[in-house]
């Protein structure tokens, strides 16, 4: 009897905006325009609603697995998405581990827009993305506290 290999996508538990910002180079809200397979990947364009974080861009073309197993995200042409966005080789990628959402104006996503914008000018919330950077931990997995002790205040 021979046996394969099976794997399968398991997300960390984070669900702290400021995580999801310091492990993004780029964030926005963007219409999905098109999705072309291309091997084991599917390769998305947006066009940009507003840009949230990163160069201000009129469209960006975004990457991800076309498997589930591989933690690909499924985007659905012409709906709008609140897209959190890595960098691998000049490439933006994304999938569902990061914050990646179809855009709902809620008053949470809403909350968490205004959060993305605060986050990159306080300086509390930097300071805690220079260490959540370096030590590769989040607060919600045994890394440091947010604001780090002495740094800030919690409170927007």
């Amino acid at each position: 009897m021979m046996t394969s290999a099976s794997y399968a996508c398991s997300c960390p538990p984070i669900t702290n905006v400021i995580y999801h910002v310091s492990s993004s180079d780029q964030i926005f809200i963007g219409r999905c325009t098109s999705g072309t397979l291309m091997g084991d990947t599917v390769v998305f364009e947006f066009d940009h609603t507003r840009t949230l974080m990163g160069p201000v861009q009129s469209n960006a073309i975004v990457r991800t697995h076309k498997e589930g197993s591989m933690c690909g995200y499924k985007f659905l042409i012409g709906e709008e998405y609140l897209v959190y966005c890595f960098s691998i080789d000049g490439e933006l990628w994304t999938d569902i581990c990061h914050r990646t959402q179809l855009r709902q104006p809620t008053i949470e996503q809403n909350a968490e827009i205004e959060e993305i914008i605060r986050i990159q000018t306080d300086p509390a919330s930097q300071e805690m993305i220079r260490i959540l950077k370096d030590t590769g931990k989040n607060p919600q997995q045994g890394g440091p506290a947010y604001p780090p002790q002495g740094v800030g205040s919690a409170d927007p």
